[in-house]
């Protein structure tokens, strides 16, 4: 989302008559903040305690969208000044929607008939490869023919299910070529449900499944960067800006080889895909999350990175393939005994944690589930994940290893312990695992999955069969 600043009058709604001019300005990594000539009257805040806080406040400001509702703002500061008459007030803006028609009344009233978003390298996914490449770009003279709107029924997912996706070219952008001149599309993502929903609705799937499904394709971090809601009312559109947490800025085109799959891969089986990568979330929610998360800081903390990959692989497992050394029923009276055998004279504060530990001492560990997910999960991947590893119980052993140090910090690291490049590289191993236990869980075909690590530069480049 683009950063902008827009000066103009803002008023609550329900006093439309007292008008205060002030500056309205948006930044996705700090959010919407709204800095007033004065300052709106308290009795029609919201909630209790000392913090003044509204519900909508409207404006009109300069721009083509011109009708601005603020939801969920709150006075950060408000002072006078020696010099003004005035009092100056500062409100932090949790959301802003702006439109050429409308203004919302009450923050249950937004609701729309469809989302349109663009993500970070949506058109990269789309376009960087030779037979999209083709359809996708013409000469100026045939450009008003392409029709290339790509649709799939949603997933059957709560009130998603039988909606319409498309994928549709934005806009036209004129490239000066040696020979021709061409035009370049890009594309946003237009989601329409089978009735109206609230934008909270919408949002898992636009701030999350999307946005996770593109960061998986592309192996790099993806986030909205513009966000439309439509209502078939007067063709109202409206534009909307909220906060990201995870937002860094773009960092140039992505090329197909550095992708795990292109659109052209999936363009038949996209529908499919999507759907198995949205139920499967119920499940791998936190796997996502993980995954996405060392796609936005990959590179600069190797720490932080190797936690959340381990975690994540052994999410995943547990997930999807239990894993216990005994059953509950057949581990209790294990438990109670070794419980039993604690000294007394342990205090209770460690004792305590003993019991809490002892609460999974039937799950698999770590290092058996690493074990089970090479040897058992990816048994047709075999060559694949071999030639990425190089030894896969060299492997887990510097995984376990690391993690435990890294964890406890007892002493000093033995020689598996992982560190700076070292652990840039497990990192980037561990990476590569989770990615081919994710295409296996969308149930890509064992011979597509090779296909699409061989044509993958960084499996290429740094598999450990001769080539790194």
């Amino acid at each position: 989302m683009e950063r902008f600043e827009h000066v103009g009058h803002f008023w609550l709604p329900e006093e439309p008559g007292e008008k205060i001019p002030g500056k309205l300005s948006f930044g996705p990594a700090e959010g919407g903040e709204l800095k007033l000539m004065g300052s709106f009257s308290a009795k029609h805040s919201i909630g209790e305690g000392t913090i003044t806080r509204f519900a909508i406040i409207h404006g009109y400001v300069t721009g083509d969208y011109h009708r601005v509702t603020l939801s969920k703002s709150y006075v950060q500061t408000s002072s006078g000044n020696l010099h003004k008459d005035y009092k100056e007030s500062k409100l932090p803006v949790e959301r802003i929607y702006m439109s050429k028609q409308l203004w919302f009344s009450d923050s249950e009233d937004v609701v729309f008939e469809s989302l349109t978003v663009d993500f970070t390298h949506l058109s990269d996914w789309l376009i960087q490869n030779n037979s999209t490449s083709r359809m996708l770009r013409s000469t100026e003279d045939s450009v008003d023919t392409y029709r290339g709107n790509y649709t799939l029924q949603c997933p059957d997912l709560s009130s998603y299910d039988g909606a319409r996706i498309e994928i549709w070219p934005a806009k036209r952008i004129k490239v000066a070529g040696r020979t021709e001149r061409s035009v370049k599309y890009d594309f946003r993502f237009t989601i329409t449900p089978r009735k109206k929903l609230h934008l909270n609705e919408y949002l898992s799937f636009i701030d999350f499944y999307l946005p996770n499904f593109l960061n998986f394709a592309t192996g790099s971090a993806n986030y909205p960067i513009s966000i439309y809601g439509g209502r078939s009312h007067a063709s109202t559109e409206f534009r909307i800006f909220y906060r990201f947490t995870e937002y860094i800025e773009k960092r140039g085109m992505l090329l197909p080889g550095h992708m795990l799959f292109t659109f052209e891969d999936v363009r038949d089986t996209l529908a499919k895909y999507l759907s198995v990568w949205i139920s499967n979330g119920e499940k791998l929610w936190t796997v996502y999350d993980l995954y996405s998360k060392s796609n936005y800081r990959r590179g600069f903390d190797f720490t932080t990175d190797f936690l959340d990959l381990a975690r994540a692989l052994e999410v995943y497992h547990r997930s999807f393939y239990g894993g216990e050394y005994l059953t509950k029923e057949e581990y209790e009276p294990i438990k109670a005994a070794i419980i039993d055998a604690i000294p007394e004279c342990v205090d209770n504060s460690h004792r305590a944690s003993l019991e809490s530990t002892l609460n999974y001492g039937q799950q698999y560990s770590l290092r058996t589930r690493l074990k089970r997910i090479i040897r058992k999960v990816l048994v047709k991947q075999k060559d694949d994940v071999e030639k990425w590893l190089g030894n896969p119980t060299a492997f887990i052993h510097r995984v376990v290893e690391t993690r435990n140090y890294l964890t406890h910090l007892d002493g000093e690291p033995n020689a598996a312990v992982q560190r700076d490049k070292e652990l840039f590289a497990l990192n980037r191993k561990m990476r590569m695992l989770l990615r081919i236990c994710l295409l296996k869980e969308l149930d890509f075909p064992s011979s597509e999955i090779t296909r699409l690590l061989n044509a993958n530069r960084e499996y290429r480049d740094f598999s450990e069969d001769g080539s790194s």
